[in-house]
């Protein structure tokens, strides 16, 4: 959204797809996920003040919410058995993962998951496909999951 000034307090840290995120609180925009490698410069800053008291990281609801996220072999792949030996489903049909609602979006994609409506993506490249799609049409920043938009 183009450079700005913030004052942020971050409280958690994850990688995805080689690239480094962080989860802060903003002071004019409240809790939201940022990329290292946008920030310029930084100042330290001793202690949050004390108009920043609802930036406690339990109160980030969305970081501290999980969701399932259930995936199974691509509907369109020709080998399909071999794609549930991968996901270790020997007597199951589909692998539930339980994650944070923050990260759902960015594990769909290094996981290389088919977030499609109808599994529209390449099985090759996309070989897992998520299952509960509806399930998560409101979470913040599906998106940027492999075909979410599709």
């Amino acid at each position: 959204s183009g450079a700005s000034i913030k004052e942020l307090y971050p409280h958690a840290i994850f990688e995805s797809n080689g690239s480094w995120y962080f989860r802060a609180f903003d002071i004019q925009d409240g809790f939201r996920t940022f990329r290292f490698n946008r920030i310029k410069s930084t100042r330290d800053s001793i202690d949050m003040p004390d108009r920043c008291i609802s930036g406690n990281p339990k109160e980030d609801i969305e970081w501290n919410s999980e969701v399932v996220l259930t995936l199974g072999p691509h509907s369109q792949h020709r080998k399909p058995q071999a794609l549930k030996l991968d996901l270790g489903l020997l007597d199951k049909p589909v692998k539930n993962l339980r994650v944070n609602s923050i990260t759902a979006p960015f594990i769909l994609t290094d996981l290389r998951v088919d977030c499609s409506k109808n599994a529209k993506l390449n099985p090759h490249e996309y070989p897992l496909q998520l299952m509960n799609r509806s399930e998560l049409l409101h979470l913040q920043g599906m998106l940027i999951a492999p075909g979410f938009g599709l």
